[in-house]
């Protein structure tokens, strides 16, 4: 130092500025003495300085790196700064040191990374492993809280999977220390929402081919579904409601469901736990809806047809006004020689008669190997065929049910709303062209008044395509029919009244055993103001001589809600079988 100052003198001494001269050696005798007490300090500086700049969150390098002198692109003096030599001091001697810092200081730390794995409502962390580690600190805050609840955990892992409470939202960070405790790795802070697992799961038959998955549905979330097929679960679709409609799964084979939900937050897409759903198709028929259709009807025969084959038969006997198939059920032994006619819904806003006999046949296939009332199924059917029309009127009950636009045919429609004005189309009673059909047969029949949603009979006997095709298969079954019964509906109440003695007895054979077994009353009180003109029964009774009842289901005005089928089918279930089992003397 001294022979720097020498140098200076010299060049200086005689120098014409004395003043600037004097505060060079004093800024060059200060400079020396900052250089060694640099010099002396700088093998803890780097760990001091680096340890609290992480342990505040600072810039400072992670533990185990330095800064060496000169090579800090930041630092204003990293020209002028002398270059010192590392492995010595001032005095001589060599750098407090130990193994481990030396090698820390020759090398950078590979940074570890947190990875986050997005499981079924779980989250599990991961991170590389670090020799300093000492502990683990886990920071959670619930979304409305102001306090962060802290887990800590010591030892050297290097993984955790959070708790989290489902359906809520959480903050979320992790901090890594070395045994002085500083932070030696952090997290940032995550947002996590855990989406509850779909609640409330309920499978229903739905439209003729379909069934009804719903589900409790939370606002933030969306969901996938899936289906087991074999061995493993396929997807089916993804829903931001709370239900789908699917395909009818096969009939008595357990269908799985599987259900999860999903949403994304902060950044990143969360799912949850899933949910199962077991579903076996035990019948085709949906008795909950109060709106059966013709289309529900027509699949449902074919999967009878289907399942049971050899058991039942499905022919077409005509077609109505606008071109729907009017179909005739047949069950049983058409080769025993007797047989029975059963037709249902003439009337087209008492289509819960339908839903009741497609109900009937399946029950009754059901239980072929089985007793109803004491008698085997089986052996009742081998002893009779039962013919049934399940829906006489099915372009009346479409009309009524899905209004004017379901009609197909043009010239149709436009009569029709001609004749609907004012009128409430739920409340129809005729056929597509607005003809009673209960007034459109062979007894007693006379023309009055024009055609609408109730009562008028047409302008001349048997006019309608499906009058027309009930007669014709009447008369085709003469010669073997035993007897007959007529559903419609309302009131409750059993029509068994005979004016002929060589069916009275019969009739009231029928009539009796139906009172017994559903519980209605008589209609003897029942007042008509058609007097009978032009009905299905009294033209099988009056013209053809044929044993017949008809029964009115239900306590309340038609169309007869969905909260009524539960008392109609107590009432009447076992009452065809039983009734075919009369006629043959099983």
């Amino acid at each position: 130092m001294f022979k720097n100052i020498k140098m200076f003198m010299k060049r200086y001494v005689n120098s014409a500025r004395p003043i600037i001269a004097t505060a060079l050696i004093l800024s060059l005798l200060m400079f020396e003495a900052v250089d060694v007490k640099l010099y002396c300090s700088a093998s803890s500086k780097s760990a001091t300085e680096s340890s609290v700049e992480v342990a505040t969150g600072g810039s400072a390098s992670e533990p185990g790196e330095t800064k060496e002198p000169g090579n800090d692109t930041g630092s204003e003096n990293s020209v002028d700064q002398p270059q010192v030599p590392a492995t010595t001091n001032p005095e001589g001697n060599p750098p407090p040191t130990d193994g481990a810092e030396t090698d820390n200081k020759s090398k950078k730390i590979k940074k570890s990374k947190f990875r986050a794995s997005i499981l079924p409502g779980r989250v599990v962390y991961r991170w590389d492993k670090s020799e300093k580690q000492q502990y683990a600190c886990f920071f959670i805050k619930a979304e409305n809280s102001k306090k962060w609840r802290i887990k800590k955990l010591k030892g050297n892992m290097a993984k955790y999977e959070p708790k989290f409470k489902e359906g809520k939202k959480y903050r979320f960070k992790i901090r890594l220390y070395d045994s002085e405790k500083n932070i030696i790795k952090k997290s940032k802070t995550e947002k996590i929402f855990i989406p509850k697992a779909p609640e409330n799961i309920t499978v229903s038959r739905g439209t003729y081919a379909n069934i009804n998955i719903r589900w409790k549905k939370n606002r933030l979330e969306k969901y996938i579904i899936y289906r087991k097929d074999k061995d493993s679960y396929k997807y089916l679709k993804k829903s931001s409601d709370g239900d789908i409609s699917e395909s009818l799964p096969k009939y008595d084979e357990q269908s799985i469901y599987k259900i999860v939900s999903f949403t994304r937050f902060g950044g990143r897409r969360y799912i949850s736990r899933p949910s199962y759903k077991r579903y076996t198709v035990k019948s085709f028929v949906d008795t909950k809806s109060s709106l059966y259709t013709y289309e529900e009807m027509v699949y449902d025969l074919s999967c009878f047809q289907k399942y049971y084959p050899g058991y039942i038969k499905v022919t077409s006997i005509g077609k109505s006004r606008d071109g729907r198939e009017l179909y005739d059920v047949i069950l049983g032994n058409e080769a025993s020689g007797k047989t029975m006619l059963v037709i249902y819904t003439v009337h087209a806003r008492e289509y819960m008669c339908t839903q009741l006999g497609m109900n009937q046949i399946e029950y009754y296939l059901q239980n072929l190997d089985k007793e109803i009332r004491g008698k085997k199924v089986e052996s009742i059917l081998n002893g009779i065929s039962i013919h049934m029309v399940v829906m006489a009127n099915p372009d009346g009950i479409t009309l009524c049910q899905k209004g004017i636009n379901s009609i197909k045919n043009n010239k149709l429609r436009k009569n029709l709303l001609r004749m609907s004005k004012g009128v409430n189309l739920s409340s129809w009673k005729a056929n597509a062209a607005g003809v009673d059909l209960n007034r459109n047969f062979p007894y007693k029949f006379k023309t009055e008044g024009k055609a609408g949603y109730a009562d008028y009979p047409g302008k001349k006997v048997a006019s309608e395509p499906e009058v027309k095709a009930i007669i014709k298969l009447t008369k085709t079954l003469k010669g073997r029919l035993r007897g007959a019964v007529n559903y419609h509906a309302m009131g409750e109440i059993i029509f068994g009244d005979c004016e002929y003695s060589d069916i009275s007895d019969t009739v009231n054979g029928m009539y009796t055993l139906a009172r017994t077994i559903s519980g209605y009353s008589s209609a003897d009180s029942y007042y008509s103001p058609s007097h009978g003109r032009g009905n299905c029964r009294e033209y099988q009774m009056f013209t053809m001589h044929i044993p017949s009842i008809t029964i009115e289901i239900g306590s309340v005005t038609c169309p007869l809600p969905s909260s009524e089928y539960e008392d109609v089918w107590k009432a009447n279930k076992d009452l065809i079988i039983s009734e075919a089992a009369y006629l043959s003397g099983t």
